[in-house]
């Protein structure tokens, strides 16, 4: 699949995130596109899909905490099978995250607020990587939670084992694992719609087209309000798609779609004797 491709095939959802209209079907499917109902997005009774709760591939996983850490994730991780996850599932994240205090470490060292070990290095790196890993700034209850669990350890450890701590219950934390959108409510609507907010669409743009966690332009983006409008959702999709990561996505997509490295269906294409 080309360039053009997955362009065509992000088009599709982008139109569902900025507004749509007209009828599902085609017209000539037979009997059944008939009993379809139109699908309004802007008259009067918008019809708006509902927002689940998902965990992140391993993939997305993989690629996220790469592009957190810099750090490769060779754990083999279970797929999501459900909300609540087994306790195999628990333990592996767990394993995975034990890798990740020194790489936190350095990402905190490249802070300015951290110069010094004190309170003002440990606040910086709560906001400034509670936001990459959050995908949108932390809330209060959050930075209170988190510098609890920091005091917690520092009782008992280093700054530095503490600070490696932070990170992992950051990492393990249902904020980081999970991809779910609350919205904020639509002013004046009569069906209580939300609609996303710029941190969530650029969360689902970038899982989406890179299978990975928002990069900090793109959060930026979101910060400025870029989203809030149609015209710069498709601007920054435009400017994605441009990029290797997306063609990275795409060859992915269809390698696991028609398992060509191999699967239950048949034998990868290094496998096997070209039909002369």
């Amino acid at each position: 699949m080309g360039l053009s491709g997955s362009f065509g095939m992000a088009c599709g959802v982008f139109s569902l995130l900025v507004g749509c209209s007209g009828e599902i079907g085609s017209g000539n499917e037979g009997p059944a596109s008939r009993s379809q109902q139109p699908l309004v997005c802007e008259a009067a009774v918008p019809q708006a899909g509902e927002s689940r709760v998902r965990r992140l591939t391993p993939l997305q996983y993989r690629n996220s905490i790469r592009d957190l850490l810099g750090v490769e994730v060779s754990a083999d991780l279970d797929e999501d099978e459900g909300l609540v996850p087994a306790e195999r599932t628990i333990r592996k994240f767990d394993e995975a995250s034990a890798a990740f205090s020194a790489p936190a470490l350095a990402y905190a060292s490249s802070l300015p607020e951290c110069s010094e070990q004190d309170d003002t290095c440990v606040q910086a790196f709560i906001e400034q990587f509670g936001l990459r890993a959050f995908r949108r700034p932390i809330d209060q209850d959050e930075r209170a939670w988190l510098t609890g669990a920091f005091e917690s350890a520092r009782a008992q450890f280093s700054f530095d084992e503490s600070l490696g701590l932070l990170a992992r219950v950051i990492l393990e934390s249902p904020q980081f694992l999970y991809v779910f959108a609350q919205g904020i409510p639509v002013p004046e609507s009569p069906h209580d719609l939300r609609r996303l907010t710029g941190y969530e669409i650029a969360s689902r743009l970038s899982y989406f087209l890179w299978d990975t966690t928002p990069t900090p332009e793109l959060l930026n983006a979101a910060a400025q309000g870029r989203f809030d409008a149609r015209e710069g959702v498709v601007a920054e999709a435009q400017s994605m798609l441009l990029q290797d990561r997306s063609r990275d996505m795409v060859r992915d997509f269809v390698t696991t779609w028609l398992q060509l490295d191999g699967g239950q269906v048949h034998f990868g294409l290094d496998e096997l004797t070209k039909d002369q």
